[in-house]
């Protein structure tokens, strides 16, 4: 099959698992979660109140989450005005085609190839795991959006300036406000080990020519998320949202060590999980990694360039 009909076929098959995800949208049995009837209590009720905060349930205020997510479910019912289980899932299936498109396009600028960027696109909304929390008013499409937004408008670019580092603050403020601000630490660190990748592990050069952009990315993305302990009234949510939701689950025995050796929860399972959770695809995903631009082309030009903006580049 020549390579143009390849990646007419590669598109089509894209935009018809796209469509599955809207397909039967606002049942009641589709895969989701216990979670999902809960938030959208919070929703509810917190729009009945008038007033954006703080958010409320049945047993009074309900600082699970941070308030993007339920603000989002508000919106998008036309300010409260039409509940139905389409408009508040439709925004996860969005924000699940958009990072599909950030994996495209990741993938399209690494291997040089518009085919297997499509591919890369296709397998990630392929994935079991991505259909079960890329429908349910859940906070899992919002956050892996924002949270990956910043590696891939750092690979493309090429540098960490400082307009990088400003939008990738300002995503990552976004992402602590649909799950939790702890999530900025990991996202400043993976930003950190690009750089430090790209300096040839210098880390005096990361050190001299990267630590204030990347404090100042991590600021952003925290003074964001400190805007909801500023605006809401109820003076308890720092006890709700980051002793009891967050600092909490550090006090448990053995979560550190879980980390490195436990069975759920280790480090390497979290590594592993996006092929485990791939199934049977997951041999696909295997391939796609494996693929490396073939000689000669304008994508091994490509793809050459990308893998050495990501090493350093030439010296």
């Amino acid at each position: 099959m020549s390579p143009p009909r390849q990646g007419l076929w590669l598109a089509l098959a894209l935009a018809i698992n796209l469509l599955g995800y809207l397909y039967h949208l606002d049942g009641r049995n589709i895969l989701t979660s216990p979670d999902e009837g809960f938030y959208v209590q919070i929703a509810r009720m917190t729009a009945e109140q008038g007033k954006l905060l703080p958010l409320v349930c049945e047993r009074g205020i309900c600082n699970d989450k941070p308030p993007l997510l339920f603000w989002q479910g508000i919106a998008s019912t036309s300010w409260a005005r039409h509940w139905t289980l389409w408009a508040l899932r439709l925004p996860s299936v969005l924000y699940t085609a958009a990072t599909a498109l950030l994996v495209a396009l990741l993938a399209g600028r690494l291997a040089g190839d518009r085919k297997k960027a499509w591919l890369a696109a296709l397998l990630f909304t392929a994935a079991l795991s991505t259909v079960q929390h890329g429908r349910p008013f859940l906070t899992n499409p919002p956050e892996t959006f924002w949270l990956f937004a910043p590696l891939v408008v750092l690979l493309l670019v090429g540098q960490l300036s400082w307009p990088v580092a400003v939008v990738s603050g300002l995503c990552l403020g976004m992402g602590a406000l649909y799950k939790s601000f702890f999530l900025v630490v990991p996202v400043t660190a993976a930003v950190g080990l690009i750089q430090l990748r790209r300096r040839r592990w210098d880390l005096r050069e990361v050190l001299r020519g990267d630590a204030g952009r990347l404090a100042a990315m991590a600021a952003i993305g925290l003074a964001m998320f400190a805007l909801w302990l500023a605006f809401d009234p109820y003076p308890a949510i720092v006890h709700d949202i980051i002793r009891q939701e967050n600092l909490n689950k550090f006090r448990h025995a053995g979560y550190l060590k879980g980390l490195v050796s436990g069975k759920s929860s280790a480090i390497t399972g979290i590594w592993l999980g996006n092929f485990t959770n791939f199934g049977f695809l997951a041999f696909a995903l295997l391939r796609l990694v494996a693929m490396t631009p073939s000689g000669g082309g304008r994508g091994a030009r490509a793809g050459g360039s990308a893998r050495a903006t990501l090493s350093g580049g030439r010296r």
